[in-house]
């Protein structure tokens, strides 16, 4: 997104784009920038990426107009602007709390991109996980993700006069696909699982959580209601454990 300033413009960009030889160029174009950047990128500071700092400080380095930060969030945030400086303003975030922000990120969530904003959104509610293996697994997560913002998107578009959050969005879709694909005749023959038929769990609103630690384990683990129900080619019974239950069930 670029704006127009009087004698030049103001070019917003993510971290795809962002470098500091690219500020250099831009600038001697009468073009001003600012937006995310990569870490890793060169001509940044030494040490700029490792340097630890505590949650909500922030660290500055200036060179002429250009200004690389870094922002401690609940992950490290990494920007890059000609027209800001390294202050800071309170801001009111989603869960109504009063938050010190830096003002080139302020701005920055403002005027970004459907990219960023795609990914910001995205970011909240990951289903990707970091021991998960296979790599087709992850792909698919990711489309997952993908599918579930752009219908989101497309739905606010269809019905502009509803104020639905992404959140409230996606435990609607679990609930519709839970009530139009679980099978409601199901049984679970296992000691440790629930024999009920027509199961609440898949029916109710319920909360995962970890199953909590005991004299013995640490991290103990049950069967998987749904996996130990299930039978290879050979007729053998699955056996998989999980650390999430719901107290509920």
């Amino acid at each position: 997104m670029d704006r127009f300033l009087g004698q030049g413009y103001c070019v917003t960009m993510d971290n795809y784009y962002m470098s500091p030889q690219l500020a250099d160029i831009l600038i001697s174009e009468r073009t001003d920038l600012y937006g995310t950047v990569n870490k890793m990128r060169k001509d940044l500071p030494p040490n700029f990426a490792k340097e630890k700092i505590p949650k909500g400080d922030v660290l500055a380095y200036q060179r002429g107009k250009v200004m690389a930060l870094k922002w401690q969030d609940k992950k490290s945030v990494f920007l890059m602007s000609t027209v800001h400086n390294a202050s800071s303003r309170l801001v009111k975030c989603k869960s109504k709390k009063t938050v010190l922000k830096p003002i080139v990120v302020c701005d920055y969530n403002n005027t970004m991109g459907g990219v960023d904003l795609c990914d910001q959104e995205m970011s909240y509610y990951p289903t990707l996980r970091k021991q998960q293996g296979k790599y087709y697994i992850k792909i698919f997560r990711q489309f997952m993700d993908q599918s579930l913002w752009n219908a989101y998107i497309l739905y606010k578009k269809d019905n502009p006069l509803q104020n639905i959050t992404l959140l409230d969005f996606r435990l609607q879709i679990i609930e519709l696909s839970i009530q139009k694909y679980s099978d409601r005749n199901s049984s679970v023959p296992s000691s440790r699982c629930s024999s009920t038929l027509n199961p609440m769990r898949l029916t109710a609103r319920r909360f995962a959580s970890h199953i909590p630690p005991n004299p013995i384990k640490k991290e103990p683990r049950r069967q998987c209601a749904v996996c130990c129900s299930k039978k290879t080619e050979s007729g053998k019974k699955i056996r998989k454990e999980t650390r999430i239950w719901c107290k509920d069930c």
